[in-house]
């Protein structure tokens, strides 16, 4: 049965402790917020979550405590930390999460590799009380490369929307009520609006419409991957992705 984002909400937080009602209903409005933002997302990423932690090899890591923050404009939310150990809890924003669930999308093996060196890495430094980097090289190459894409979101987003910004005032700086023709923009709509604040656009693109939950071409699959950890679609090589193409692919 569907439930709504207070009704999920509700559901989480009633797993959860809290010392007074104040603390409970912050939670639950957070929690409400983020289900109703991006209801399907937060479910399939939290599916994702559960199921790829059920293949953890260490016992010490079933006792852990898992915290998912769902703070704004902090070291978790943008990225500059992947998760913490502490108190016999791991925490990770479900931003990161969200993102390991979309490369799931085109490489699950990938994506569950990724998401078990990092709790596990933080189930170590909880069994020895300190942190030490301890991710064999192999799989560290993996997390730092999938990191510096989060990362590198967020400076891109910045600098993008400044950049968008000056070619409005160029192209449209009354906000007159213009009909803008964009070519090749896939399912790209934020550069359009940002670029020329047009009241009516024409969209043409190549792309073959796809059930987007379910991807059948290896293209469209490319395109939700790179379009929801960059912000934006190349048809040039990838970074993190390309090299994983041939193998483990869903």
């Amino acid at each position: 049965m569907y439930k709504g984002p207070k009704e999920l909400a509700s559901v989480f937080s009633s797993e959860l402790q809290f010392s007074d009602e104040h603390q409970k209903s912050y939670a639950i409005e957070n929690l409400k917020n983020y289900f109703a933002r991006s209801d399907s997302i937060v479910k399939y990423s939290i599916k994702f979550l559960i199921e790829s932690l059920k293949k953890i090899s260490q016992e010490t890591l079933k006792s852990r405590r898992i915290v998912i923050l769902t703070t704004e404009d902090d070291e978790f939310s943008n990225g500059d930390i992947l998760a913490h150990s502490g108190n016999n809890s791991i925490y990770v924003h479900i931003n990161t999460i969200i993102a390991l669930s979309q490369l799931a999308v085109y490489n699950k093996a990938l994506a569950e590799e990724i998401l078990l060196s990092i709790f596990e890495h933080e189930d170590r430094d909880l069994q020895r009380g300190y942190h030490k980097d301890d991710i064999p090289k192999e799989k560290w190459e993996k997390v730092k490369e999938f990191w510096d894409i989060i990362r590198e979101k967020r400076i891109y987003s910045d600098k993008r929307i400044e950049y968008l910004n000056l070619i409005r005032k160029t192209v449209n700086p009354k906000g007159d009520k213009k009909t803008a023709l964009y070519i090749g923009g896939g399912g790209d709509i934020s550069t359009a609006l940002l670029s020329t604040d047009a009241e009516k656009f024409i969209f043409v693109d190549a792309l073959n419409f796809e059930n987007i939950e379910e991807p059948k071409s290896y293209e469209l699959k490319d395109y939700i991957i790179e379009k929801y950890i960059r912000g934006f679609f190349r048809t040039s090589a990838f970074i993190c992705y390309k090299r994983c193409k041939t193998s483990n692919t869903v």
